[in-house]
């Protein structure tokens, strides 16, 4: 019988963490969709990379935005996944007795520690994915792995439709 119950509170102990991996997966790839957009508006981003070049009759956006969601998409999903992770990790560390006020503040602080090791726009993408992780974790759905995986494919339709509108305008 007391087997029955450890084995029954393991199941749900995994169901539980893998439902807060989608979620955190799902808020890295929602993150870097948007990160990608903002990121096409801030000015004298072009400048600070070397060798790149736009055309002068097309749309700054239309060229960039692909171009950011590939490059940023992995980074968030690799680094921004283990870097929250990590961070609740902490939190349940530093905090004992849960209040979702103290929860809520640690865990926006250790998320801005991992922002200024990355620099400017690090922060502004640690700040990005905390928020929506946030978000997410009020709707208290359930997760499945089919979540993040739709986010994927939605953020990957959308990056190839910009890509395709690009090269014919």
């Amino acid at each position: 019988m007391n087997h029955k119950h450890t084995k029954t509170t393991t199941e749900f102990s995994n169901k539980k963490i893998n439902m807060h991996l989608n979620r955190k997966l799902s808020a890295a790839i929602i993150a870097a969709f948007l990160f990608a957009l903002l990121f096409c508006f801030i000015p004298g981003i072009k400048e600070s990379i070397p060798n790149f070049t736009i055309k002068k009759n097309s749309s700054h956006f239309i060229e960039l935005f692909p171009l950011y969601l590939l490059f940023f998409t992995p980074f968030f999903l690799i680094m921004g996944t283990l870097g929250t992770v990590i961070v609740d990790l902490l939190v349940s560390a530093f905090v004992k007795e849960r209040s979702k006020k103290i929860d809520f503040i640690m865990s926006f602080i250790f998320h801005a520690i991992f922002g200024l090791l990355m620099f400017e726009f690090g922060m502004m993408g640690v700040i990005l994915i905390f928020i929506v992780d946030r978000i997410l974790s009020i709707r208290k759905e359930s997760y499945s792995y089919l979540y993040p995986l739709g986010c994927l494919v939605l953020s990957a339709i959308i990056g190839t439709l910009v890509y395709f509108i690009s090269t014919i305008v």
